[in-house]
């Protein structure tokens, strides 16, 4: 317990530093020239390549891979209520980027996902479910999570085509005030957006500018069809080109990504909608960094007269009606905020040392229908050896008392522990080795409350806990007794 409280804490403050480390770098030192949520966003698609990792795995390491994806639905629930608790009061004290990088620690659980994944720490406290019960939920899960992702993909992609339908080239100006805006927010890389020219279109299915791709070949920045000033154009670039710098549009398909992973729980769905309204208040403070009051009020009219509906993976310069009202007052009233960067470790320490703190138990039957097929009449006890014991006991007495009462216990088995072999089976256990009519032998291996079935192929065994009033001590000394007469 002493060892895993450590490498809980040791764990904790490493990542803690880690970020602190980043957000510093980015906020002081400006040589990253990345938010934190950028950095983040990735972490979440690395579960995009799960199913082939499950695939490859042994039958014992699939089990604690499975148990790990569910140990992440609870610490996900709970590293989004505080900052939801918190939100108004966090927006007043803290920048918009800030916060944008408190919605984004929750997609940092999926490293505590691989990392809990392999090292098999232990819970803190367990649930129990019968087994039927755990296959229909995962049924559920994985039903609602394909259908998210189809849904909110498919809806992109519709979005996509609406757009690129009757889109028309801008015009040569336009395209060169563009370059010229892009050159001052990016002037190492000049006009090119992962690695290719952006395309820019009019489209007569817009209401808002918008930019809209995830990948180099896809990166579209689209118009309305109405006419704006030149003054209009810059600002509409300038917000626009912060989002493309930042790389937004990936950050909100992890939100998504996350959301659908944990598609019922529904503060991961508010959280999504404040990560998004967020993003966009941290376009509006680097755009309007420096402007004068006159040149605030101008931006903030063009929203005004530019909102619309977001869809898709989008980021968009006035996404809806429902979120301008805060955007435009923090526009106007323009005042010092601070960073979040102590809150940010403080909650990334806490988040990771809380990761799998519950877990999940299998109520899966007696030892006769678990792990003998049913069958316990055709297995016999051939010798039971007490631990420490050097000779085994073959008192055929002691050995029928073995054979009636080890068939019928209860167990449940654990999914968050590690298979053992029989050569780390603790000497202080107590050893029954079984035989069948078709010459098969088995063994098991009592310890504690804990239980363990290997057959004389395998020689690996995973564990299981015993419910009951089943006292191993009684058994010890029934076998001591049996290997003395």
């Amino acid at each position: 317990m002493t060892a895993e409280l450590g490498l809980r804490i040791f764990h904790a403050v490493l990542w803690s530093l880690f970020l602190t480390g980043i957000c510093f770098a980015d906020t002081y030192l400006r040589v990253l020239r990345r938010p934190l949520s950028r950095y983040i966003a990735y972490v979440p698609m690395v579960f995009l390549f799960m199913p082939i990792i499950f695939l490859l795995r042994q039958q014992h390491t699939k089990i604690a891979f499975l148990h790990a994806h569910l140990q992440l639905m609870p610490t996900l629930f709970l590293s989004t209520l505080l900052p939801l608790a918190f939100s108004p009061w966090l927006r007043r004290r803290y920048s918009a980027q800030s916060c944008a990088d408190l919605w984004a620690l929750p997609g940092l659980l999926t490293y505590a996902f691989l990392f809990n994944w392999q090292i098999h720490l232990d819970p803190w406290m367990s649930i129990r479910l019968p087994r039927f019960a755990l296959w229909t939920l995962l049924g559920l899960w994985a039903a609602g999570f394909c259908g998210i992702m189809v849904w909110k993909i498919g809806s992109h992609l519709r979005l996509r085509r609406a757009i690129l339908r009757d889109a028309v080239p801008v015009s040569p100006a336009e395209q060169e005030l563009f370059l010229q805006i892009w050159a001052e927010l990016k002037p190492d890389k000049g006009c090119v957006v992962y690695g290719k020219r952006l395309k820019l279109v009019r489209s007569p299915a817009l209401a808002s500018p918008l930019t809209v791709g995830l990948f180099s070949r896809t990166m579209v920045l689209a118009l309305p069809t109405r006419e704006y000033s030149r003054e209009e154009l810059e600002l509409i670039f300038r917000h626009e080109g912060v989002h493309l710098i930042r790389q937004d549009n990936v950050f909100k398909f992890s939100t998504v990504f996350l959301c659908a992973a944990g598609w019922f729980i529904p503060s991961l769905w508010a959280v999504m909608r404040r990560a998004s309204e967020d993003l966009e208040l941290c376009c509006d403070e680097l755009v309007t960094a420096g402007m004068k009051k006159a040149e605030r009020r101008e931006y903030a009219a063009l929203l005004l007269s530019s909102a619309g509906t977001e869809q898709g993976f989008t980021t968009c310069l006035s996404a809806s009606a429902r979120g301008l009202r805060y955007r435009l007052r923090r526009i106007m009233r323009r005042r010092k905020s601070k960073n979040a960067i102590a809150l940010i470790g403080l909650l990334t320490a806490l988040y990771m040392f809380f990761f799998g703190v519950i877990g999940l138990e299998l109520d899966v039957g007696t030892v006769r229908s678990e792990l003998l097929d049913g069958e316990a009449g055709t297995w016999q006890v051939v010798q039971l050896v007490a631990g420490g014991g050097e000779e085994p006991s073959r008192d055929p007495a002691l050995l029928k008392a073995a054979a009636d009462c080890l068939p019928e216990l209860r167990l449940t088995k654990p999914l968050w522990v590690e298979w053992k072999r029989d050569s780390s089976f603790s000497v202080d256990g107590i050893f029954v080795t079984l035989e069948n009519g078709e010459g098969s032998t088995a063994h098991l291996v009592l310890s504690d409350d804990k239980l363990y079935f290997y057959r004389e192929d395998d020689r690996l065994s995973p564990e299981y806990r015993i419910l009951g009033d089943f006292d191993p001590e009684e058994l010890r000394s029934l076998a001591e007794a049996g290997r003395k007469t």
